[in-house]
């Protein structure tokens, strides 16, 4: 258990994870108590349900995620009420909600972006209950381990997402030209060197900075927008899987799974702090995680909690540097 994992804090700092019980096709849903345990819940367990799992906290500080519902082909979303789990449909497809991203704004509204198995990429907003206004992005091909962002800014949301053309991958940027309408205006960041299968889009002020992964030579990348263009700079080599956030004070924080074979088995969890020529390296984890499995939230203090699939105890991991050491 514990592969697609998501962590999100509450207004409280409180952290809350989704992940998808594999062996048995669950989806599940789990939030720390005062005394340090975890509360586990079934969101659904109508077959086999769980993929592709966004976690995201809405109004109220009640969760909700969106995943696919492998049994009967449809992305669906469930959010939690005082009565339970309340499951909707967002779309039908096969394998559809690969890569799915999902936010709200500040009026409460759903915001989901995710693959379509056609080869496109959909953006969604949910207008009220099973209320969904959908839009096409961009015609592009995703796949089981993409990982996409959406971020709000300004009262618009930006979009990171890659086209995998199934010879190489192309990371694009989608900026908001029309936010009510879910018009955009898409550009190429990068196709060298296989960019883009996992992104995350992050704002230092005003300027939009991606961090991503180039497959070809196994990096970590932060590009940033320049008025010369898009400035890319290598961050770690021998690492792939990785989920960031920017700090209050304008660091960047990296967790990621170092693929460098120093350790046993499939990698380490480390994590990256830092920006410009000054970075701090800390290791958290030498017994690492199965490939893609990987997300990361960061509390009001700019404090890390690390969420992984671990092979070593086939489960979930949690790492919260917040906890007495």
């Amino acid at each position: 258990t514990g592969w697609w994992p998501n962590v999100v804090l509450d207004s409280k700092q409180v952290p809350h994870v989704a992940y998808c019980n594999a062996h048995h096709g669950n989806m599940m849903y789990a939030v720390r108590e005062a005394d340090g345990t975890w509360r586990t819940e079934v969101v659904n367990d109508d077959g086999a349900v769980g993929k592709y799992a966004s976690l995201a906290m809405g109004p109220n500080d009640q969760p909700a995620v969106a995943y696919y519902d492998q049994s009967l082909k449809y992305l669906r979303y469930s959010h939690r009420t005082e009565e339970g789990w309340k499951h909707e449909k967002v779309a039908w497809g096969l394998e559809i909600g690969m890569g799915s991203s999902l936010t709200f704004d500040k009026e409460g509204r759903a915001h989901l972006v995710y693959y379509l198995p056609s080869g496109k990429f959909a953006y969604g907003r949910r207008d009220g209950p099973e209320k969904w206004t959908k839009k096409i992005l961009s015609e592009v091909t995703g796949g089981f381990s993409v990982k996409t962002s959406i971020v709000e800014k300004d009262n618009a949301f930006w979009v990171s997402f890659v086209d995998w053309n199934f010879k190489d991958t192309v990371l694009h940027l989608a900026r908001p030209m029309d936010n009510e309408k879910l018009q955009f205006h898409t550009e190429t960041i990068t196709d060298r060197n296989g960019p883009g299968w996992r992104s995350q889009l992050i704002f230092q002020g005003d300027t939009p900075t991606i961090v991503y992964s180039s497959n070809r030579r196994k990096q970590l990348k932060l590009t940033e927008w320049t008025v010369e263009g898009w400035k890319h700079t290598p961050l770690v080599n021998q690492a792939l899987t990785f989920a960031a956030q920017p700090t209050q004070q304008g660091d960047y924080v990296i967790a990621y799974e170092d693929m460098s074979g120093k350790f046993v088995d499939t990698g380490s969890i480390k994590l990256l702090r830092g920006r410009g020529e000054n970075w701090k390296l800390v290791h958290i984890d030498h017994e690492g995680p199965g490939g893609e499995h990987l997300d990361m939230a960061l509390n009001d203090k700019g404090q890390a909690v690390i969420v992984y699939f671990s092979r070593t105890v086939r489960g979930i991991k949690v790492y919260d540097e917040s906890a007495p050491q």
